[in-house]
């Protein structure tokens, strides 16, 4: 099958960028699709453009060409009346997108637009261009987002052109069914999963002694931007409060930069050292107020780490009683209480330390590509 991206996409200069997207398509291309990636960057990205053909070996490339025109985008906060300038970016975007087509030797049998916005009204252009079906997978953490940019009129009027849909969660396909009158049939549900070749075990020992963190303490570790909702300054408050033998790593990059004593390691690393940093925790925490299918919990499950997470129903379709302690997200109190537990209860932590490991282990992004890959066969 051939299949053409438009998405975000990473590269050598933001290897983090959509890198859940990158490796669906490299395991698709693992099962005999040619993938060809319209990438367009904004104006802010100072990354120069440039093509590059399958086979070269650096990131965001393999196994896959990669196109990546520039566009003038609109921040999202800035508004006039009750408008976001926002809305105005799938118009240069879609532009840059047609630039790319028109000089495209390439007829794909599919369009795969990652994220309703930016990429879907692009997508539904390239549809009609090649006269091909389109597919929307839709990545995002609340649908609802969406409404005070585009308004559920908009949404609802694109949603419906796509030939298929494919969700990461069920929160977000009882969204587009209940509000935006998508068909059941139309959507399927499948969650995002985790590389095993990155996100494993490894010997706890060795992983503090390559990152100088100390081996006789607790060790609470947290994966994502740091921003409100995703509540980094809530597990620092958290564990402030509790023995001086706990402290955290916080991984990820933002506004809300967690300074303090307890902090043993903060910053972005590569996807590989994630998987190293949380092999050298005790437990996982993201007290977020709002996801859609968290990568971070599934990859932290897969280093065998116990979870403690927000009572919303996305975490709730990843995380149960047996592999995690599940807390209101903004209750410091109720975070506090679960790594408290954890940290006193070895027994109870290996327990759930186990079950993470057996719910991670039947993640499979091999799996999951197969399926989406048969999902997209139906559609043609």
């Amino acid at each position: 099958m051939k299949i053409l991206l438009i998405s975000s996409y990473p590269n050598n200069h933001h290897n983090s960028r959509s890198i859940f997207v990158y490796r669906l398509m490299q395991s698709l291309a693992n099962l005999g699709c040619t993938i060809v990636v319209v990438s367009p960057e904004n104006w802010r990205d100072k990354n120069k453009e440039y093509v590059k053909q399958p086979g070269d070996q650096e990131y965001g490339y393999e196994a896959a060409t990669v196109y990546r025109p520039k566009y003038f985008d609109f921040p999202n906060r800035i508004r006039i009346g009750k408008y976001s300038l926002g809305r105005f970016n799938t118009i240069p975007h879609k532009k840059a997108v047609y630039k790319t087509l028109k000089n495209l030797d390439f007829k794909p049998d599919i369009i795969y637009s990652h994220f309703l916005y930016r990429s879907g009204p692009a997508a539904i252009m390239a549809a009609k261009h090649f006269n091909v079906p389109a597919v929307v997978a839709l990545g995002e953490s609340s649908m609802e987002k969406h409404e005070s940019i585009f308004g559920k009129k908009n949404m609802r009027k694109l949603i419906n052109q796509f030939s298929g849909i494919i969700s990461v969660s069920h929160k977000n396909k009882s969204y587009c069914v209940e509000e935006l009158c998508v068909p059941h049939d139309k959507i399927q549900v499948f969650p995002n999963t985790v590389n095993h070749e990155v996100f494993y075990p490894r010997d706890k020992f060795e992983m503090r002694k390559k990152y100088k963190l100390p081996h006789d303490k607790f060790i609470v570790a947290f994966t994502g931007h740091f921003i409100e909702r995703k509540g980094p300054l809530r597990v620092l408050e958290a564990i402030n409060g509790l023995n001086d033998d706990i402290g955290a790593v916080f991984i990820g990059s933002g506004k809300q930069e967690p300074i303090g004593e307890k902090v043993l390691f903060k910053g972005k690393v590569t996807h590989k050292q994630v998987g190293e940093l949380l092999s050298a925790s005790d437990v996982f925490v993201l007290p977020t107020t709002n996801e859609g299918s968290c990568n971070a919990v599934v990859e932290a499950m897969a280093c065998g780490l116990p979870i403690v997470s927000s009572n919303i129903e996305a975490i709730n379709e990843q995380v149960s009683q047996d592999n995690g302690i599940l807390c209101h997200p903004e209750n410091i109190t109720e975070i506090r209480k679960a790594i408290q537990t954890l940290y006193t209860d070895k027994k109870l932590i290996e327990k759930k330390r186990i079950a993470a490991l057996k719910t991670a282990k039947s993640s499979s992004l091999e799996i999951r590509a197969t399926g989406i890959l048969n999902f997209l066969k139906k559609q043609i």
